[in-house]
């Protein structure tokens, strides 16, 4: 009793945690675990969640293992296996009072027949966070979509109803900003790309009209990347240039793939 009395939703919480365990193991794994994965898959004839009910191990642990392992099958999609359908209103409702009860997304699949994944997917596209806390504090007492919070570029691009939209406005804004580039009426005046008053949206920062009569000129100094030691012009000053930006973002993505396990593909 060193921590003082327990509060009261503890034991709850701790039996709901005990459950979802039993649902989906996170111990390592076996050797006869690897075999009867394989035998499963090699059958093609079950879905992602009765292998996951059947393993007792969550949709992303099993994929996670097939690529371990360097298996090549994969589980059916839902719709051969004819348990994939649209979400009713009572799996909205069973959903939410799910992740206002602190269930676990495995256990609320399976009370709405579906795998964790289509349940994380589908809170995530309402959502936009698949973190079941703040879910619960956007959610409060209302039906499922209370709270919900607008939709933005970024989370636009990774949700597939709305990819399409994101991309057809970006490039609507691409030929709003060319055409302000082009009432601007700078085209005949080349040096304005070697200019650090120049703006490509804002047009000259100092008010010139025109490039020829400016006397606000200055150029672009050179810069020198550390990393490669080679020469590029940029008006916002850089330790490396932009091949080496790349190269080094593509290094630290390979280091977390190999500190986290994960093999490159």
């Amino acid at each position: 009793m060193a921590l003082g009395e327990e509060p009261g939703w503890v034991a709850e919480q701790r039996k709901k945690d005990f459950e979802a365990y039993a649902i989906q193991r996170k111990d390592p794994w076996g050797e006869d675990e690897d075999s009867r994965l394989k035998m499963l898959l090699s059958k093609h004839r079950y879905s992602w969640a009765e292998i996951s009910e059947m393993m007792h191990r969550s949709h992303g642990a099993i994929a996670r293992r097939c690529r371990d392992l360097g298996i090549k099958d994969r589980p059916v999609s839902m719709e051969l296996t004819g348990k994939r359908g649209t979400w009713t209103s009572e799996d909205f409702e069973i959903l939410a009072d799910g992740i206002r009860h602190g269930d676990s997304y495995a256990a609320i699949g399976k009370a709405v027949g579906r795998s964790e994944k289509c349940v994380r997917s589908k809170v995530y596209n309402d959502y936009l966070t698949e973190n079941a806390d703040k879910v619960r504090e956007m959610l409060g007492d209302g039906a499922w979509g209370h709270g919900a919070p607008e939709m933005d570029v970024r989370h636009g691009f990774y949700i597939s109803r709305t990819r399409h939209q994101v991309r057809r406005d970006l490039s609507a804004l691409v030929t709003v900003l060319r055409k302000r580039m082009n009432d601007l009426g700078y085209d005949p005046y080349w040096q304005r790309f070697m200019c650090m008053n120049w703006d490509d949206i804002g047009g000259c920062s100092v008010g010139c009209t025109d490039c020829d009569s400016c006397t606000a000129f200055r150029r672009i100094q050179p810069q020198y990347c550390a990393r490669c030691g080679g020469t590029f012009y940029e008006r916002k000053e850089n330790r490396f240039c932009a091949a080496c930006r790349i190269a080094r973002k593509k290094q630290a993505q390979r280091h977390w793939c190999r500190v986290n396990g994960m093999s490159r593909k």
